[in-house]
């Protein structure tokens, strides 16, 4: 919980940043319905205590997060209303032995993710709902491919997160708005079932579950509609 805290203090250190020197448009425009993609890369650490031997390692991730992005106003007068997002999500995170951090393994989950959040004035705060699509293990220092292998779907758990973050208007125009997108994201379930087994654990396996926290950054392109416009 600590290190997530940590993440989310430097998330909000850094918007405030920006937003000290934010364009012209983020406060004189007020935005229409629009639609849009976004791109962002992401890094990400377990959260949870990790077993005696083991410690958790800090990972950015190789899969960045992909998504489609609707923004809907509450009214014509300011930037208040929502976003909805639909995107492709990436958690990935790294266990490493103590004394030997050649022995490691990064696993990567990935999730359908449908994300309402509250946006104001360029920032937003929301929830993100995931369903499992995939999720693997591997070792790059491991030739015999031990770790190396795929997790049945169902080991894995639906996806729950709390995050707040930032669309920052770096270039707009009649068309649309190009923003520096931001977010800090804490997951609010562990992300492995109760009755996980791999080919390598059998046994407490809940040692190895993991709660993981991410800090990502990337781009939003929000094309306007010109609907629901002043």
């Amino acid at each position: 919980m600590r290190k997530a805290l940590l993440i989310l203090a430097g998330f909000m250190l850094i918007v405030n940043v920006l937003h000290s020197q934010d364009s012209k448009y983020s406060a004189a425009e007020v935005y229409p319905l629009g639609v849009g993609l976004f791109v962002a890369g992401k890094a990400s650490v377990n959260t949870l205590d990790s077993p005696d031997g083991v410690k958790n390692g800090y990972v950015f991730n190789s899969i960045p997060d992909l998504g489609l992005q609707v923004y809907v106003p509450f009214g014509t007068e300011n930037n208040l209303g929502a976003t909805i997002d639909f995107a492709y999500l990436n958690h990935q995170y790294m266990f490493k032995l103590y004394g030997n951090e050649d022995v490691n393994w990064r696993d990567e989950l990935a999730f359908f993710t449908i994300s309402p959040n509250i946006h104001i004035s360029g920032f937003f705060i929301g929830m993100n709902f995931g369903f499992p699509l995939a999720a693997k293990s591997g070792n790059e220092n491991d030739e015999n491919d031990y770790y190396n292998y795929d997790y049945d779907k169902d080991n894995l758990n639906g996806l729950i997160d709390f995050h707040l973050g930032g669309l920052i208007p770096v270039y707009a125009d009649e068309f649309g708005r190009l923003n520096l997108y931001i977010q800090a994201e804490y997951t609010m379930n562990k992300l492995f079932s109760k009755d996980l087994q791999t080919k390598h654990l059998t046994d407490n396996t809940q040692n190895f579950n993991i709660q993981p926290a991410g800090l990502k950054f990337g781009l939003s392109y929000i094309i306007n509609t010109g609907l629901m416009q002043k």
